[in-house]
């Protein structure tokens, strides 16, 4: 798969692996993007222009990628609960695809991430009657400036913060289904990364042993005993990592070709072994299971 010119997750890229279900989703690293444009509302702007691509993952839950952080949603009688909410301009047709799926309300939208491919929308999602939900760091955040890769965001004014914060956890009951809501610390994005299939156990990237700035370890969390075990994997991975299967992770690295590439690499998730190519010029990894 050819990396395409695009910014951070901009488009949905799928490819077939023979007896995984793998489909992935690309990008360029985010200092690509913001070396090309100077300020958040350019990459506002660039971003929002791409168009939304859907791919349905199970009965009543969906993707949605494109214009920012993959946006995931789940169906249900009582409403539509929706993952992280693009970027500004693309809020337009960001509702037109909600609305497409069925006639029920928005019920409320979970910000994983304080940045704004994730959080950007929450003025428009409250307006349309949902309550927006995110961790408390995630709120604390959302009110404060930041300087980063040489942009400056503002505090969000009052109508973008979250209605409702959480600390270690939340459950959110979805008529048939519960969504649980997990914090795992120190983590890029203040929430759980991937759970695994057999729902044991979550992957996420973490600093754990206080690492230089902007490095990342992948670590692996075991939910009934409540042990951490940091992967051998001695590169910093600041990507999303998948479970392939029960024994396995997925992530991206650059490639070593050229800064504008990258490949999906394989790890096992107990610790042992060592990293390995799983497939070449391919980038950030989302796995849909049949």
């Amino acid at each position: 798969m050819q990396p395409s010119t695009a910014s951070r997750r901009d488009f949905l890229r799928t490819a077939g692996v023979f007896g995984t279900g793998v489909f992935l989703s690309g990008a360029l690293p985010g200092e690509w993007l913001f070396a090309q444009a100077p300020t958040p509302d350019a990459i506002r702007a660039r971003m929002g222009g791409i168009a939304i691509q859907t791919t349905r993952l199970a009965d009543g839950v969906t993707l949605f990628a494109g214009p920012g952080g993959n946006v995931v949603v789940l169906q249900s009688p009582a409403g539509k609960m929706v993952v992280d909410g693009f970027v500004k301009p693309a809020w337009p047709a960001l509702k037109a695809a909600l609305d497409a799926l069925d006639g029920s309300p928005i019920k409320s939208l979970i910000d994983t991430h304080w940045h704004f491919d994730h959080a950007d929308n929450n003025a428009n999602f409250r307006a349309a009657g949902a309550s927006v939900i995110a961790h408390e760091n995630t709120g604390k955040r959302l009110r404060e400036p930041h300087d980063m890769a040489g942009l400056h965001f503002d505090p969000v004014p009052t109508a973008e913060l979250p209605t409702q914060t959480f600390g270690p956890g939340l459950t959110l009951n979805a008529t048939v289904e519960q969504v649980r809501l997990t914090y795992v610390a120190p983590a890029h994005t203040e929430r759980v990364r991937s759970i695994s299939p057999d729902h044991t156990r979550i992957a996420y990237k973490t600093r754990q042993g206080n690492p230089a700035p902007g490095q990342w370890h992948l670590a692996v969390l075991d939910l009934a005993t409540g042990v951490q075990t940091v992967l051998a994997e001695s590169r910093s991975v600041d990507d999303q990592v998948e479970w392939l299967d029960d024994r396995s992770l997925l992530y991206a690295l650059p490639g070593a070709d050229t800064e504008a590439s990258s490949d999906i690499w394989q790890l096992p998730a107990d610790g042992s072994g060592r990293p390995s190519v799983f497939i070449p010029l391919a980038m950030s990894p989302a796995v849909v299971r049949r």
